[in-house]
């Protein structure tokens, strides 16, 4: 019997090459308009199809080198990965929540490094199921611009004081002018900036896909996490531009000495080493950020202001591969 209009309209085949044109957000809009799309979607044709190549289109990877059948290639383990994974679920847990975590707070190591006078704070954030499997599988293929955006939102968070939680909501306004933060200029203490809320999973893939190069460079962006009552990033050039070398910067040396001195801490920080960095055995991947923080007294958060008076401004983010975390250290004081 031959086939309808209606029913090669209809074949899984024919609406899947359609659907592979749309971008993501129109996909998730077709899947809620009716029984037949919601179905279709959630197939495991579709899902290792159209989710698996966003996926690999989104992290700047090569389908046709990762499905190679090589046993002993982290690419190849990374697509064993996505196989036996439903890559529709990893994407809607990235969307809500790529990251969870927020500042350490309650840690003996910290709070007696903290009660003896030292000044660095510490944050750690754990990736989601699809961050985790890609840094795992893929730390030497993946594009290093890629790992430097990583470390770089979650810099953005660390400084922020961000808890990050499922569903919690990525803040973006674009301004007309070139905002920074000054000892004598808040902008946004008198400013009602312009917000636009987003997933965190979007306001990441934003700056994954360098999605603000449209915008003049002498413009300012301010990214929050709730809005202006929270604490704001102002996303200009010098932050936009940072190609922090990948290094370990010993932040603890650095800030041996803050204004109102230490008390002898080294049992603390070897705790601190062994807990946060794995004594450096290897597992750790860090980037230092230090000579993107500053330009002429004034940053790109209000955090870095105190150092900026005179005693310095310290940052170093880590990821672990054996504990599958984030470890962002900053430090920014004064007298």
């Amino acid at each position: 019997m031959s086939t309808t209009l209606v029913e090669l309209y209809h074949s899984p085949d024919i609406l899947s090459h359609v659907f592979s044109f749309l971008p993501l957000e129109s996909i998730a809009m077709m899947e809620r308009s009716c029984k037949h799309f919601a179905t279709l979607l959630r197939a495991d044709y579709i899902d290792k199809t159209i989710y698996y190549h966003y996926i690999c289109q989104l992290f700047k990877l090569d389908p046709s080198i990762m499905m190679k059948d090589d046993d002993t290639s982290l690419l190849h383990m990374f697509d064993q990965f996505l196989q036996e994974e439903n890559c529709r679920e990893l994407l809607i847990e990235f969307f809500r929540a790529p990251f969870i975590g927020n500042r350490v707070e309650n840690n003996d190591p910290i709070n007696s490094y903290s009660n003896k006078g030292g000044v660095i704070d510490f944050s750690i954030y754990v990736p989601c199921k699809l961050l985790r499997g890609l840094l795992s599988h893929c730390k030497y293929d993946l594009d290093e611009n890629i790992k430097r955006t990583l470390h770089k939102f979650l810099l953005f968070a660390g400084v922020s004081y961000w808890t990050l939680e499922v569903d919690s909501k990525f803040q973006l306004a674009k301004l007309n002018s070139n905002e920074v933060f000054t000892f004598r200029k808040n902008p946004y203490s008198s400013n009602s900036f312009p917000f636009t809320q987003y997933s965190m999973g979007k306001g990441l893939i934003m700056l994954l896909n360098n999605n603000f190069k449209e915008i003049d460079p002498e413009f300012s962006l301010a990214i929050s996490l709730s809005g202006p009552e929270d604490s704001v990033i102002l996303y200009n050039e010098l932050i936009r531009n940072a190609e922090p070398p990948e290094m370990w910067d010993d932040i603890f040396s650095q800030c041996s000495n803050p204004p109102y001195s230490m008390q002898p801490a080294n049992e603390e920080i070897q705790a601190l080493t062994s807990q946060l960095y794995n004594d450096h055995d290897g597992s750790c991947e860090h980037y230092c950020w230090n000579d993107f923080l500053l330009e002429d007294y004034s940053s790109w958060s209000s955090y870095w202001l105190a150092g900026a008076e005179w005693w310095g401004c310290y940052s170093l983010t880590t990821y672990d591969y054996s504990k599958q975390q984030f470890v962002i250290a900053t430090a920014s004081t004064t007298d």
